[in-house]
């Protein structure tokens, strides 16, 4: 809940593309969290696909030129530290179902919506886009918390920064936004990095077997 909350408010606090770019660390931080607390080591060539991922989110919004908020960067930060523990969890406590834990979850990022909110009363128009949201979301989320299940958090965490680039791919295909070379060019980047390193951790585990 602290993790969706810190979310919420740093996106409050400043803009979407800068959160998303601090959100992206979130690889290193799961990472660092699981060998600390799991011993649980990642292999080389996943240190070297979060470095190159990094490399790529920084290239898509290299020519982003806004300020950046102070409190919505740390907001960011809190998510992106409090996310790095909460995958560690789920892959320590693997075998305890842990989706219901996302209906607790939504309720207390809710409550936070309605202290924040100017006004409860919406639109018919803004009601489905809650409720499109709250499903996509829903899914969304309890395939993340199964994931760890089935492989090491910080592999789950390396997919975390292809968000940032498909927000990007949205916005350029729902809003018309135009994406600059560094968005094609960092997003590229983090895309075929994931399939390399995907395709990768595959082909070891077809060789163990």
């Amino acid at each position: 809940a602290l993790g969706g909350t810190s979310f919420i408010l740093a996106i409050h606090y400043t803009s979407i593309a800068k959160t998303l770019v601090i959100i992206s660390i979130s690889p290193i931080m799961v990472a660092i969290v699981s060998l600390i607390m799991l011993k649980e080591k990642p292999a080389l060539y996943t240190w070297i696909s979060m470095i190159i991922v990094f490399i790529g989110i920084y290239i898509v919004m290299a020519g982003d030129k806004s300020g950046m908020n102070l409190m919505g960067n740390l907001f960011a930060l809190t998510s992106v530290i409090v996310g790095g523990f909460s995958f560690t969890l789920l892959r320590k406590y693997k075998n305890v179902n842990m989706v219901p834990a996302m209906a607790v979850n939504g309720i207390a990022i809710a409550l936070v919506g309605f202290v924040f909110a100017d006004s409860l009363v919406l639109s018919s128009q803004s009601m489905l886009y809650i409720l499109a949201s709250g499903i996509v979301l829903a899914v969304s989320f309890s395939l993340i918390t199964m994931a760890p299940q089935y492989i090491p958090a910080p592999e789950v965490a390396m997919f975390f920064p292809l968000g940032t680039v498909l927000g990007t791919l949205m916005a350029w295909i729902v809003l018309k936004e135009q994406p600059s070379s560094n968005a094609l060019m960092g997003g590229s980047i983090v895309i075929a990095t994931l399939f390399c390193h995907a395709w990768y951790s595959n082909k070891l585990a077809q060789n163990l077997k």
